[in-house]
């Protein structure tokens, strides 16, 4: 699920899987490298993520990717691919291709990343917080 470091910093747990690299996960989460490598200090090297690596993503940089409002969701037990992507107005394939998942398979505990929708002529804004100190992802 969302985790929080000492300063308050929010992350999304991430499993790595076959064929991705620090780059493809920073240009789709609209990251740097760089801020990838801060969030899991145990990456020495650009080129050194193995599939099936736990990784964290900051969320706090998580709120555009390609256009698109992006939501963390954490799997639950009993959830289905297409229950998740139902519920947010999404499709499987949507859901699938944007987390390079190769097959219908979630886990309890999994973090996904849902694609809500396209943005359209929105100018840029930081998140918010709001009362309860939990970042907001609203616009």
């Amino acid at each position: 699920g969302e985790a929080r470091n000492a300063a308050g910093a929010a992350y999304a747990s991430y499993r790595v899987r076959g064929g991705d690299t620090l780059e493809l996960l920073a240009r789709r989460y609209g990251l740097d490298v760089k801020s990838i490598m801060e969030a899991n200090p145990k990456i020495r090297s650009a080129d050194h993520i193995v599939d099936g690596m736990q990784m964290r993503i900051p969320l706090r940089h998580l709120l555009l990717s390609q256009n698109r409002v992006i939501k963390p969701v954490t799997v639950r037990a009993g959830n289905t691919l297409h229950g998740i992507a139902s519920k947010y107005g999404t499709s499987v394939d949507n859901v699938m291709a944007f987390n390079s998942l190769k097959s219908h398979a979630i886990f309890p505990g999994e973090q996904l990343l849902i694609p809500l929708k396209h943005l359209v002529a929105m100018s840029p804004c930081k998140p918010r917080d709001n009362a309860a100190g939990q970042g907001s992802f609203m616009r």
